[in-house]
């Protein structure tokens, strides 16, 4: 039996990606049409006298609202539902049967084993970007063995697998990914923000700032679209280069990079909440 392997980067992209701006109240409404999708699929279970499973469903779902997917570990549920880890299991296997959510696993941060569930709703909204993103770049194939979940004991078959069947760039002749240049920068990455960053960075590096532009934008919650605040980026990007020409920069070139970025950001959403605001003059 085979389970999707979310590597570490795809997580990060996923991660940036901006969430839903939905109320607490529709996130419960389409939590409760999720669950009665897969209560209706699954009837192999006395929903009556499984609220422990229920609970952990609920959990799951809700906090895949807003984004179409959670990752909550194994044990973190256990703890958050005060269940087990059989029942935590139990829930997730439901899911599977259910066929309304897909089970992949995140990569293991410390090493080449997966672990953490990612749970994606297939009824969700953003479902067909992550089945785009997750078939396209970051399916790998491994053995379950007899677990139902992987564990840190598959660290070796995973390592052999995805060394074998991750795409790696490094591969193909012999150049290695700090070695290509801005052409092969994903033509997702807004033109305008490779443009400013190709004279001094290659493809990988102009890629791991996008990455911290998108994160700092979705932290933001900015309601203008990306694209029309590249000019306030691409500002932040050359005071950055700027600063780290004159060595003034202590720590890393990245981090302050984001910093900076995020106060530009915050200084916008500021100004659209104070647009919000009623003008008490006109009542």
């Amino acid at each position: 039996m085979a389970f999707l392997v979310v590597s570490n980067d795809i997580f990060t992209r996923m991660q940036a990606y901006k969430t839903m701006d939905i109320t607490t109240s529709s996130r419960q409404k389409m939590k409760f049409n999720f669950l009665d999708k897969i209560q209706e699929k699954v009837d192999s279970i006395r929903w009556d006298r499984a609220s422990k499973i229920t609970k952990v469903l609920d959990t799951i779902i809700y906090f895949a609202t807003d984004r179409g997917y959670s990752f909550f570990g194994r044990e973190t549920l256990a703890r958050k539902c005060q269940v087990s880890l059989r029942t935590v299991d139990k829930a997730i296997k439901v899911l599977k049967d259910s066929d309304e959510a897909v089970v992949a696993y995140r990569q293991n941060p410390k090493g080449n084993s997966c672990k953490t569930p990612i749970i994606l709703l297939k009824r969700h909204k953003h479902f067909s970007y992550w089945s785009n993103l997750l078939n396209l770049e970051c399916e790998v194939e491994c053995e379950e063995g007899n677990a139902e979940t992987p564990d840190e004991t598959s660290a070796e078959e995973l390592k052999k697998i995805a060394t074998s069947t991750l795409p790696t760039l490094k591969s193909f002749n012999n150049t290695s990914l700090d070695e290509l240049d801005d052409s092969y920068v994903p033509s997702y990455i807004n033109q305008e923000f490779v443009k400013a960053a190709a004279p001094f960075f290659h493809a990988n590096k102009i890629y791991q700032l996008w990455l911290k532009v998108l994160i700092a934008y979705r932290n933001s919650n900015v309601d203008a679209p990306l694209d029309t605040l590249m000019e306030t980026v691409i500002k932040s990007f050359k005071e950055t280069i700027f600063l780290h020409k004159q060595g003034k920069i202590k720590k890393t070139f990245d981090g302050y990079f984001y910093r900076l970025l995020e106060a530009e950001l915050s200084v916008i959403k500021r100004r659209e909440n104070r647009y919000r605001l009623p003008n008490w003059l006109d009542f």
